[in-house]
C-alpha cells in the first residue's frame, strides 16, 4: 500500500526543539546554567499548584508537538482573551451548562462543550492526517474530502480569534471599539478591522509578510470551494500537498502576528499550526526522503 502523501513524524526537529525550550525559559527569566541548559529542572508556579519540568522533559514535548503543551497551556489559562476557558464532556444523559464572560448555554448529555480554537486547530492537523491517511486510495474521494474540510476549518479558525475579541469587548463594555469590526462580513474587512481596534498597525504592515501571503492562498482556495462557481472540483495532489503546508505561516504564524501586534504571546493553538509536520507528495515509483 503505497500512501501519495506523507507527514513528518515531528513539529520540530531536536535543534528547533532545544531552541524553542531555551527561548520558552529565557522569556520566564532564566538564565543559562553553567551546567548547560540540559540541566535545568523548571518549576512553574502559574497556575493553582506548581509544576516541575525538566528540560529534556519539554524539549521531547516540543519535538512532539510544537510546543511545551504543559507549560503553554498554563499561561494561556491566564491571558485577557484566550484565558479562563476550559473542555468537559460527558457521556450519560445529565446535562451540561457552559457560563462565560457573558455566554450562557446548555446541552443535554451525552455532549460536550469546549473552546472553539483548541477543537478547530485539533480539525485542521485531523484534516492533514486523514489526507494523508487515504491517499492510496483510487478514488482519492475521502483525501479530498479531508481537504476541502481543511479548507474550511482554517478559515473558520481566523474567525473564532477575531469573534473571540469582539465578545470580550463587549462583556467588558467596550462595544463601541469593536462597532465597526462587528458590522463587516468580508475577512479581510474584518482583519483590518481587528487591527484598528486592538493594535496601532495597519493591514499595510501584514502585506508582502509570508504570513500574509499564504493566508490569502488559503482564503483563495476556500473562497473557490465556497461559491462553488465551476462545475467541478478540480485539484491535484501537489496542489493539496503544497496548501496542506500553508496552515503553517497561512494560519499558525498568521494569528501569531497578529498577537505581536497587539503585544501578546502566542497561544497554543498558533503554536501547534505554527510548527504542523510538514506534508510531502511521493509518487509511486519514488521512495520518501
Amino acid at each position: 500500500m503505497h500512501r501519495l502523501l506523507e507527514i513528518a513524524p515531528y513539529h520540530l526537529s531536536t535543534e528547533k526543539a532545544r531552541a524553542k525550550v531555551v527561548s520558552l525559559l529565557r522569556s520566564h527569566g532564566l538564565r543559562k546554567p553553567k551546567r548547560g541548559w540540559e540541566r535545568v529542572d523548571y518549576t512553574d508556579r502559574t497556575g493553582k499548584s506548581p509544576v516541575q519540568l525538566r528540560f529534556r522533559e519539554m524539549r521531547d514535548e516540543a519535538r512532539k508537538t510544537g510546543t511545551v503543551e504543559r507549560l503553554q497551556k498554563r499561561h494561556d489559562a491566564t491571558d485577557p482573551i484566550f484565558g479562563g476557558t476550559f473542555l468537559f464532556a460527558t457521556t450519560s444523559q445529565m446535562g451540561l451548562s457552559m457560563s462565560w464572560a457573558g455566554y450562557n448555554a446548555t446541552v443535554k448529555g451525552p455532549g460536550r462543550f469546549a473552546p472553539v480554537e483548541g477543537d478547530l486547530m485539533a480539525d485542521i492537523l485531523d484534516h492533514r492526517e486523514a489526507a494523508r491517511e487515504h491517499s492510496y486510495e483510487d478514488s482519492l474521494s475521502r483525501t479530498t474530502r479531508a481537504y476541502r474540510a481543511y479548507l474550511h476549518s482554517c478559515m473558520s479558525l481566523v474567525d473564532a480569534f477575531i469573534n473571540r475579541y469582539v465578545h470580550i469587548a463587549r462583556h467588558n463594555g467596550n462595544g463601541k471599539a469593536v462597532k465597526e469590526l462587528a458590522r463587516v462580513s468580508r475577512t479581510v474587512d474584518r482583519i483590518e478591522q481587528w487591527l484598528a481596534a486592538f493594535t496601532k498597525s495597519k493591514l499595510a504592515d501584514l502585506s508582502g509578510s509570508k504570513e500574509w501571503d499564504h493566508f490569502q492562498k488559503l482564503r483563495t482556495s476556500r473562497n473557490a470551494l465556497t461559491h462553488a462557481v465551476e462545475p467541478f472540483f478540480g485539484t491535484d495532489l501537489k496542489t493539496v500537498a503544497r496548501e496542506l503546508n500553508l496552515c503553517r505561516a497561512g494560519i499558525g504564524g498568521f494569528l501569531r502576528r497578529l498577537r505581536e501586534l497587539e503585544g501578546q504571546r502566542p497561544l497554543f493553538f498558533t503554536e501547534r499550526l505554527e510548527s504542523a509536520p510538514l506534508v510531502e507528495l511521493v509518487p509511486r515509483g519514488r521512495q520518501r526522503k
